[in-house]
């Protein structure tokens, strides 16, 4: 199996499209969302965190170990 990918801004609207894309190429997810969205695939993995926040760094960090690619959807708007 491969390593995971880490969507950023996964619960936006290219996000949301991101992360349908990956699950149906067989890819392990990782999304990583501001506030839980909630109908995400049972087979993604949710993060929470808030890019804007400067504390969001080792949730971010975490979210990225061991994973083989990252997708930075994320926008400030």
């Amino acid at each position: 199996m491969s390593l995971p990918v880490v969507i950023t801004g996964a619960g936006g609207f290219i996000g949301r499209k991101t992360v349908a894309a990956a699950v149906n190429a067989g890819l392990s997810v990782r999304a990583v969302v501001r506030r839980d969205p909630g109908d995400f695939p049972a087979n993604v993995t949710v993060i929470e965190a808030d890019l804007a926040a400067p504390s969001c760094l080792p949730v971010l960090t975490s979210a990225c170990t061991g994973a083989g690619s990252l997708i930075h959807a994320s926008a400030a708007l």
